[in-house]
């Protein structure tokens, strides 16, 4: 019966909707009430049956209306690469926006400048003597977090807190006196947003950049089998570009003897980026160096774009050796681009590739308005890096902060941690500017200044200490803010925290490791104690026939040495127990591998 009547009537099942319902009548006058027990599971199942039919119909026509409406998308999107290798193969040699908070979810402040020590590490760990300029204090700081000890709510975009000690030197067992100065801000970290970016990669395609990460171009070995500095760059270029945002606009300039522009200024979701990471693997390095030419061409590409600073940040990032070897090579020519650039709101960072980067130029002409510098030997670390701080690294927000110190009891005997001091004038310190730190919990990177002093009033009883602090914002908006420390003083070793404790055992480290470089460079056993505030080359670092090309010198250390670092490697190691941070053990080990070397 049930046969019968299913054969009767399956041909009408693509009929329409109203003849469906005509058929269902008919179907159902015709079965006799028995027989409708033996329907249900026949109605269940075509039921099933003509949902699943329908839905894979609607399925398959949303997906060819998908499938159609992203290959109009991919076919819309731009390569707009311009550069051809022919061009140098035949040369020779949105608006920051945050919300202010209570409590410790505050953003620090970390100095512009040096933002690590990597190029230090490298040269020793590859068994190169390093250059003083590869060992910073504020790259050092930078690496480090510091708890944020103000103890009181900051209400403002910038609320500078202090703290202070008495230090017994290790080796004299004299006295000393410190001042640590933090930075806190009234932005939550949770809420931070950066602006849109106007961004223009300048990266350095020349000869130098074929030879390996981890050897020195100009010694001419070519015997390692790592990865190129060029490959390090490209890579990443392209790591770099997975943190652009649909509105962020991307172009590229690619220098050797010349400049070219490799890509002009456009929004990153107008442009086939895919294409153009894969322009960029392709990249060969040949060539002499001309800087000025790579920055002069970055320049222009910003020049249709300098009315939106309300909205956009406009930023160049050059990845790069730095020796120079063409061109105006001399540090007030780049001086005079980088500062040019500022005073339009086009800020410079440099990223550093390979051991034989030449610290020495970037130190003299990346302490402008909002630049910074690292210094990259892996693409993976880069990507790591990127993943943790690019929001940061490309959004300053305090320039031109000064210090005034006025005090009758202390004078200043060294800044640690700011890029510019003068301890002859009251006006201290300058910083040109502070970026947002990376944070954790109530603690931030780079978050303190340390200052060094001296007794110049043996009867006080107190501290008196007082600041003037001067600073603008982004938007050119003037402020100022005070610092009084009345405090007693005391007569026994203390430290207000364990953050200053952590800057003072930093200061005496770098200060050794400096005195070892120079030692090592002129041969010279006692060589006077470095001054931070030189950056020139010691007599004995040799040069190529142009000055800025970096030649290595194998790695040593005079016996002398190895007794001082033992003695002040006991000294370090009981600190960090105290300190409670695990991470100085990277220190503690490259003081043991130097004293082990032979």
């Amino acid at each position: 019966m049930m046969q019968e009547i299913f054969q009767k009537y399956k041909s009408k099942l693509n009929a329409t909707s109203k003849e469906k319902s005509s058929i269902w009548e008919k179907i159902e006058s015709e079965i006799t009430p028995r027989s409708r027990l033996q329907l249900k599971p026949f109605i269940l199942g075509l039921s099933l049956f003509l949902i699943f039919f329908s839905s894979a119909i609607y399925l398959v026509h949303n997906y060819d209306r998908r499938t159609q409406k992203d290959d109009i998308t991919t076919a819309e999107l731009i390569d707009d690469w311009q550069y051809s290798q022919g061009e140098s193969d035949d040369q020779s040699a949105k608006s920051t926006s945050f919300s202010t908070l209570e409590g410790d979810s505050s953003l620090g402040y970390t100095p512009g400048g040096s933002n690590d020590i990597n190029n230090f590490r490298a040269n020793i760990y590859y068994e190169y003597l390093p250059i003083p300029s590869d060992l910073t204090y504020e790259g050092i700081l930078s690496e480090y977090y510091f708890k944020k000890e103000s103890g009181e709510e900051c209400k403002d975009l910038l609320c500078p807190y202090h703290s202070h000690a008495i230090s017994k030197d290790p080796q004299s067992g004299e006295d000393v006196y410190y001042l640590g100065i933090g930075f806190n801000s009234n932005i939550n970290e949770e809420d931070f947003q950066r602006k849109k970016l106007n961004l223009v990669v300048v990266l350095d395609i020349s000869g130098s950049m074929s030879s390996s990460f981890d050897e020195y171009h100009y010694d001419n070995s070519d015997s390692s089998e790592s990865e190129s500095k060029m490959q390090i760059a490209a890579e990443s270029v392209n790591a770099l570009l997975d943190h652009l945002n649909p509105d962020d606009r991307f172009g590229m300039v690619l220098f050797n003897n010349s400049a070219y522009s490799a890509k002009p200024l456009n929004k990153v979701e107008e442009t086939d980026i895919e294409a153009i990471k894969r322009h960029i693997l392709e990249i060969n390095a040949n060539g002499g160096t001309n800087i000025e030419a790579g920055l002069s061409e970055a320049t222009e590409l910003f020049q249709n774009h300098l009315e939106e600073n309300e909205e956009y940040e406009n930023r160049i990032i050059f990845l790069t050796d730095a020796m120079p070897n063409t061109g105006d090579t001399t540090v007030p020519r780049f001086l005079e681009i980088i500062r040019d650039n500022a005073s339009n709101k086009i800020y410079t960072t440099a990223i550093g590739i390979g051991v034989d980067f030449q610290t020495e130029l970037i130190v003299d002409i990346m302490n402008e308005p909002g630049t910074n510098y690292y210094s990259v030997h892996s693409s993976e670390d880069f990507r790591a890096r990127l993943d943790d701080n690019f929001e940061y690294m490309v959004s300053p927000i305090i320039f031109d902060l000064d210090f005034e110190f006025h005090s009758n009891t202390f004078k200043i005997d060294g800044i640690y941690g700011s890029p510019t001091s003068d301890i002859h004038n009251n006006k201290v310190m300058e910083i040109k500017t502070l970026f947002p730190s990376e944070t954790s919990g109530d603690e931030s990177k780079g978050s303190i200044i340390l200052m060094q002093l001296s007794k110049i009033n043996t009867e006080s009883t107190t501290w008196d200490i007082e600041f003037e602090l001067n600073y603008k914002d982004r938007n050119d908006n003037s402020y100022q803010n005070e610092i009084k420390i009345d405090d007693l003083l005391r007569n026994e070793e203390f430290y207000d925290n364990l953050s200053i404790r952590k800057a003072i055992l930093f200061s005496r480290y770098v200060n050794l490791l400096y005195n070892w470089m120079y030692n090592e460079w002129v041969d010279t056993p006692e060589y006077p104690i470095f001054d931070c505030t030189d950056t020139i080359l010691p007599p004995g670092i040799p040069g190529g026939e142009h000055y800025w090309e970096r030649q290595s010198k194998p790695l040593s250390v005079s016996d002398n040495y190895k007794e001082i670092f033992e003695s002040f490697l006991s000294h370090f190691s009981q600190e960090s127990d105290i300190i409670g941070d695990e991470n100085l053990k990277r220190e503690s080990d490259l003081l043991e591998f130097l004293i082990e070397w032979e």
